[in-house]
């Protein structure tokens, strides 16, 4: 797998253990970290927090705990070049479908970059936003797979 992109609430099940998603997102982080996938985020991303302007980072920044395995992930991932970004536009016919699909502005960013990455997966555990049909459509419409962590884990 070369890229990945990976919506904020994989980020904060792996930093809950109350969360019922928190063994496999903990599991799918920890196996990021020791491969050499590449998470591809929005753009205007810098390894220099001050200057950093991508959505997508700073939301993973303003909803993540201090020092849990999420923050070590990232830290490596910036470590490491390990954080590519990737433009938000998609063609008319694409946006149409994401804006229709998709309820939440700030979700529709996640989808935007996993249409522009190379192997068009996004982790999100949010199944009101990202509804079981919507997942199918995204997938026959947009070429884009979005999993549950516990899906993912397969990739690793």
């Amino acid at each position: 797998m070369d890229d990945i992109v990976i919506d904020t609430n994989v980020f904060a099940h792996a930093s809950n253990p109350e969360s019922g998603f928190f063994i496999c997102s903990s599991s799918l982080l920890e196996a990021i970290e020791s491969s050499d996938v590449v998470l591809a985020v929005d753009e205007f991303f810098f390894e220099i927090e001050a200057e950093n302007t991508s959505g997508i980072y700073s939301e993973y920044i303003a909803n993540l705990n201090g020092c849990d395995l999420a923050q070590s992930v990232l830290a490596t991932l910036i470590d490491h070049r390990r954080i590519k970004s990737l433009s938000t536009t998609v063609s008319n016919q694409h946006r149409a479908i994401i804006n229709q699909g998709v309820p939440d502005p700030t979700d529709r960013k996640f989808l935007k970059v996993t249409t522009n990455s190379i192997e068009k997966v996004l982790v999100s555990n949010d199944i009101n936003d990202f509804k079981p049909k919507f997942r199918k459509l995204s997938e026959k419409r947009l070429g884009v797979k979005i999993d549950t962590s516990t899906e993912a884990l397969v990739y690793f």
